[in-house]
């Protein structure tokens, strides 16, 4: 088994939070990365059940997983929230591992450090005439641009952490709810007018554009109404806003013949007004969605459809429809048609969704890049601590092998000249019922067959291998592929890396080029001590 003393000091140097729990989920481990999160000592963790740190959701989540796919043996990887000492809120990438005796391993990556892309992508929205909330997948706020903290007359401070409901009114509440429940879950964007409530408790009319997140949570603009509400008190100024107004504005009577059209409305649909006026709107529109504009008849109904250009183009186009009352306020007459042309806020809204998403990968490529060269340092500076101590080197060699593939298994074997037998040095996950194959003969075995291939020996189903040796352990104990990498110094064999993974996962776990440039580091380190 690994030494104690080299995985207490692998662990205290990650840069990545790292938590064990047994098989109840009572924390047994945490480093200093973790303390520091939690902003608590090792004494206030060890003990305690693991989800008690971690906000509502990420609890179920966490348990949801334990209850599956750790029952199962299975690795895995996603989103949660820490809680500190002090509620904040940490978002941090869990990459969880089943125990052989029980219990998680489960590494952290903090995501809140932000490189200089998203650091980009922060200044454009921070410079937005628009309001601007990003929540999480809880729906918690964790970002407020400064048009945002304007509007609600309050501090990024008195935002960020808050229920994003918490500054809305009731009916809007309701609202966001109900678009949460069926629009985000299925990945779709929203566009609807809600309330916001300032810190006076002034309600100030906005129209919210919602889109998802890739990773959970929404990103959600907003767009100052009440210009606009007050305007339609006035019906001289209205009207002038109506005719000058960038928004294409339409009246049409209760068949769709138009009887308004608006400067807006020209420059969106590149039509004069003596090309539209009573012209039916099926013009711009199709035949389907006319029909649904005349005869939705209920208040204010709001629509994302497709419109036509003179020049044959298509638009998407954001309209609100308003049904106009006779005198009596019994009988609709026409129709007001707002709409806007979102073609192009479409695109800008796919390609900021797009930068984020690259900017998530990049961050978790440094991230990997780093744990790599960390690995490499240690294994660099425990070779020349321990220069002679093969058992110890093997060890941590064994370990980082583990943390860096995710396989199930690995052993490290040294080549004994004068036996011409490959003695077991470190493994992780074989117990006793391996301790047969401590030392196997290195003629006619697979180590020999990939020294003599000159490279990495990848086996898909080792049970079809004539030459692996320990067929049935593999079998009893579900390993179904191997990738064999040979350790050689000038020429010579050294030993052999063996890393094995279950039948229920992919072998696009060996498809990993750094291991085999971290095998010839290894190959290094041991003929120096070997």
């Amino acid at each position: 088994m690994m030494n104690h003393a080299i995985y207490s000091r692998l662990m205290q140097h990650m840069a990545e939070a790292v938590c064990m729990t047994d098989e109840n989920g009572i924390a047994i481990y945490a480093n200093p990365k973790l303390c520091e999160l939690l902003e608590k000592d090792e004494s206030e963790i060890i003990g305690k059940p693991a989800v008690n740190f971690l906000g509502p959701k990420s609890k179920r989540l966490v348990e949801q997983i334990d209850a599956t796919e750790r029952q199962e043996g299975q690795s895995s990887s996603y989103a949660i929230t820490l809680i500190s000492k002090s509620k904040q809120r940490i978002p941090v990438t869990l990459n969880g591992t089943p125990l052989p005796e029980g219990g998680t391993i489960g590494i952290m990556t903090d995501m809140r450090r932000i490189d200089r892309q998203e650091q980009i992508y922060r200044n454009l929205i921070e410079h937005m005439d628009e309001a601007v909330c990003m929540t999480d997948a809880d729906e918690n706020a964790t970002y407020a641009n400064p048009k945002l903290c304007n509007l609600l007359g309050m501090k990024s401070s008195e935002i960020v952490g808050k229920p994003a409901n918490n500054f809305l009114d009731e009916a809007s509440q309701k609202k966001v709810k109900h678009v949460n429940e069926r629009e985000r879950k299925k990945w779709k964007s929203s566009n609807y007018d809600i309330t916001i409530v300032t810190k006076l408790g002034n309600a100030i009319p906005v129209n919210l554009n919602g889109t998802p997140i890739p990773g959970g949570g929404t990103i959600g603009i907003m767009t100052d109404l009440r210009e606009m509400k007050a305007k339609e008190e006035n019906e001289k100024v209205l009207y002038n806003a109506v005719q000058f107004s960038t928004d294409g504005i339409i009246i049409c009577d209760t068949e769709g013949k138009i009887t308004f059209w608006n400067k807006g409305t020209q420059m969106i649909f590149g039509m004069k007004h003596d090309e539209a006026i009573n012209k039916n709107i099926n013009l711009i529109f199709s035949k389907k969605d006319v029909k649904s504009i005349i005869e939705d008849s209920d208040g204010i109904n709001k629509y994302e459809l497709k419109g036509s250009h003179k020049n044959k183009n298509k638009l998407d186009i954001s309209m609100t429809q308003t049904p106009i009352l006779d005198e009596k306020k019994k009988n609709i007459i026409s129709y007001l048609l707002i709409c806007r042309d979102i073609t192009d806020h479409r695109k800008i809204e796919e390609e900021i969704e797009s930068k984020y998403k690259k900017i998530r990968e990049v961050y978790q490529s440094i991230g990997v890049i780093k744990r790599q060269s960390d690995y490499i340092f240690d294994l660099l500076e425990i070779s020349e601590t321990y220069h002679y101590d093969t058992k110890s080197i093997g060890d941590f060699i064994v370990t980082s092998v583990i943390m860096l593939t995710r396989v199930d298994a690995c052993a490290l074997r040294l080549y004994d000249k004068k036996s011409k037998k490959l003695k077991l040095v470190s493994n992780f996950w074989f117990s006793e019922w391996w301790e047969g194959k401590s030392v196997i003969k290195y003629n006619n075995s697979l180590a020999k067959k990939a020294f003599h291939s000159g490279g990495p020996l990848k086996i898909m189903d080792i049970n079809k291998e004539l030459l692996y040796q320990s067929i049935s352990l593999a079998r009893k104990n579900g390993l179904s592929s191997l990738l064999l990498i040979p350790l050689k110094s000038n020429w010579e064999l050294i030993g052999s890396l063996s890393l094995y993974a279950k039948s229920d996962k992919k072998l696009e776990v060996f498809e990993n080029e750094f291991i085999e440039k971290y095998a010839k580091i290894i190959q290094i380190v041991l003929s120096n001590s070997y």
